[in-house]
């Protein structure tokens, strides 16, 4: 049996077997960025009390799938706000899910996972903001010291946070994996930014490159317009930023 037979297995087994809840298909073959050396990535839903029997039965798979077996209240709780499975959340954003004999259940909860809880955006959206702009302070002040090296990597670590802000002020989107990060601002643009998607991942590149900080500049206006529109100002005038543009745009 190679792998793409034992997932038509697992898939069978869903739909036959009154015990399992439902069987979902996740990573780059549910989003269609397969390729040759790409697993299959699978879950199934089982009953409570359940799990551990079809993790013994399923423990030998062919290489290339990767199967997790969740009873319903188990995957409740993964990938749960702030535990140590939160990374795991926007894999579920656009898991297909059939079976799904909890009424709808199951593609809730997974599609609930590929955004921040709605009593943290805004908590989130302002630590992420607070921890962009502290980088991009950091970022020139190594450039005042004429240190490019040191320019380069605080300017990089700039990039996450205001990702997280970005994506978490459009209907609470979690940041997506890198690979997928051009195909969801195509996709999904981040319709309340002034930049496209194409604009906003060409400025995203130039950011680390000392010999550019224009991208850098060009990129703080754009966030400052969009978060000050969405009530984030306050973060803004806790930081010096119309003193640093000169620097950024020298």
């Amino acid at each position: 049996m190679d792998a793409a037979e034992a997932v038509e297995r697992l898939r069978r087994v869903a739909h036959e077997e009154p015990d399992v809840l439902g069987f979902a298909l996740t990573g780059s073959r549910a989003m269609g960025f397969a390729n040759e050396h790409s697993d299959h990535d699978c879950a199934l839903f089982v009953r409570e009390g359940r799990g551990d029997d079809y993790r013994r039965r399923f423990a030998q798979l062919p290489a290339g799938v990767d199967l997790r077996v969740f009873t319903l209240e188990e995957f409740r709780r993964h990938a749960a706000w702030g535990s140590p499975t939160a990374w795991d959340r926007y894999a579920w954003t656009h898991a297909r899910i059939d079976p799904d004999r909890t009424g709808g259940e199951l593609r809730r909860l997974a599609a609930e996972k590929g955004r921040v809880p709605e009593e943290e955006v805004a908590g989130y959206v302002a630590g992420s903001l607070d921890g962009y702009l502290n980088q991009v302070y950091r970022s020139l002040k190594c450039r005042c010291a004429g240190d490019a090296a040191c320019q380069r990597l605080e300017a990089a670590e700039s990039v996450r946070p205001l990702l997280q802000a970005l994506f978490a002020v459009h209907d609470r989107r979690v940041v997506p994996y890198y690979r997928y990060l051009a195909w969801e601002l195509e996709q999904r643009p981040l319709s309340k930014l002034s930049l496209s998607g194409g604009e906003l991942l060409g400025l995203l590149l130039r950011v680390p490159d000392a010999a550019e900080p224009a991208a850098q500049g060009t990129l703080l206006r754009a966030a400052e317009a969009l978060f000050r529109a969405e009530g984030y100002g306050h973060v803004f005038d806790a930081w010096p930023v119309r003193e640093w543009w000169g620097t950024l745009l020298s």
